[in-house]
């Protein structure tokens, strides 16, 4: 970063930035996060939250961020935050939004469940998006396609297999057996209208705060909804009730569970190219379980 950002630096941005009324009384950076430094912003009102990233395309990342929560907002009852303004300084862009105020303790997990579920029920037309975003920090692709097969294929696992094979993370044969996935999808995944997803529901990108749950981070498109519900498995459930809420609300087909790593395919094979390590090796075997 090339700046240290002072109470009275991040006053002097926010008057610059048309809140002229808002004083800065103290800044505390939040860990949690890989991709940008965050912090919680008190102010002589409401706080505020932070996020600060040099890398080059973090403008655009920090933008289609600010569309996708203006997104979910429009069409969830969930807690959103409200994006506030992108800025820039020195090579640094600071992406200022409401603050979620936590709970200690747990909150209303049947009603979480409800209000995806809710949020599941807007719909659209095609498969996709109409602009691209981000994955973590990796592009995401979203253009339209007809069919769930048509956009899993060529909007999600084949841009991030590319990658992970010129970069040598997974095999020849890895490529081959993904090949033969998309060969039998329209087996394995039930055809559904298109819903409004999260994209990256994991359980980092959701809390229970003082105006409900919420959720954050998002990945948005017009996707399969049980894309969302199967991440919410891939590093440590959602408690139970958040699913008796959804499924109360909106049931899926049976068979979810086995369907489960399928979806999983996708954020596995990001933080394959992310993160390397041992995903290839989990990314080969859950394909193992449909080819």
């Amino acid at each position: 970063m090339a700046y240290t950002y002072s109470p009275s630096k991040l006053t002097q941005i926010l008057h610059a930035n048309g809140h002229a009324k808002i004083k800065v009384t103290s800044v505390t950076e939040v860990f949690g996060g890989s991709i940008n430094k965050t912090y919680e912003v008190q102010t002589n009102g409401d706080s505020l939250f932070l996020k600060v990233n040099d890398s080059p395309h973090s403008h655009d990342m920090f933008k289609a961020e600010s569309r996708g929560l203006e997104l979910l907002a429009k069409h969830a009852k969930l807690n959103i935050p409200k994006p506030l303004f992108i800025t820039e300084q020195e090579k640094d862009h600071l992406f200022f939004m409401t603050h979620l105020n936590g709970q200690s303790n747990a909150g209303d997990a049947y009603t979480f469940g409800v209000e995806l579920a809710q949020m599941h029920k807007t719909t659209n037309n095609r498969f996709g998006l109409s602009h691209d975003n981000y994955m973590g920090s990796l592009p995401q692709q979203n253009n339209f396609q007809p069919t769930w097969a048509d956009f899993f294929i060529l909007n999600r696992l084949q841009p991030q297999a590319k990658l992970a094979r010129d970069q040598n993370r997974i095999t020849a044969e890895t490529v081959k057996k993904l090949d033969r996935f998309y060969g039998r999808m329209n087996e394995i995944f039930p055809e559904e209208n298109t819903a409004l997803i999260h994209g990256d529901l994991w359980s980092g990108n959701f809390m229970f705060t003082d105006k409900g749950p919420s959720i954050f981070d998002p990945a948005v498109a017009f996707a399969h909804r049980e894309q969302d519900l199967a991440m919410t498995k891939l590093f440590g459930a959602f408690p139970v009730d958040f699913y008796n809420g959804y499924l109360d609300t909106f049931p899926v087909e049976n068979g979810f569970e086995q369907r489960t790593d399928a979806y999983n395919l996708y954020p596995i094979l990001i933080h394959v190219n992310l993160f390397g390590g041992g995903y290839a090796h989990q990314f080969s075997t859950m394909l193992d379980n449909y080819v």
